[in-house]
C-alpha cells in the first residue's frame, strides 16, 4: 500500500514547491488531503502543488509500486536460480519463465 502523504511530499519537493508537508484525512477521499505550504510559497507554486494533488492517482501509484516490488523479487538470486532450474522441466527458457512469473505476480498483486 502506497504511503500517499510521503509520495505526494516527494513529488511536491521534486517540483521545488516549498511545503511543510502533506496530510491525508481519509485515504479514499482526496478532498480531505491537504498541502501545508510554507509562507514563502508563491501563488504559481501553490497552483502547481494543487495541480499535483488533483492529478495524484492512488491506483496508478500502487500499480507502479507493485511493479517495482515484482521487479525486485524477480532479481533475487534465489528466484534466478529457481528459474534456471525449473525452465528445462517446463520446456521453456529461463527468460520465458521469468515473464510468466512476472505476469502472475502482477496479476495477483504480489
Amino acid at each position: 500500500m502506497v504511503n500517499i502523504a510521503a509520495r505526494l511530499d516527494t513529488l511536491l519537493r521534486a517540483a521545488s514547491i516549498p511545503i511543510h508537508g502533506v496530510s491525508i484525512g481519509r485515504r479514499n477521499d482526496p478532498t480531505s488531503w491537504r498541502i501545508g505550504y510554507t509562507v514563502d510559497a508563491t501563488e504559481p507554486q501553490r497552483r502547481a502543488g494543487d495541480a499535483i494533488l488533483a492529478a495524484f492517482d492512488v491506483v496508478a501509484e500502487e500499480k507502479m509500486a507493485a511493479g517495482y516490488l515484482v521487479e525486485e523479487r524477480l532479481e533475487q538470486p534465489l528466484v534466478s536460480a529457481m528459474l534456471q532450474a525449473f525452465a528445462p522441466v517446463l520446456g521453456r527458457t529461463p527468460e520465458e519463465c521469468k515473464e510468466l512469473l512476472r505476469a502472475e505476480l502482477l496479476k495477483s498483486g504480489q
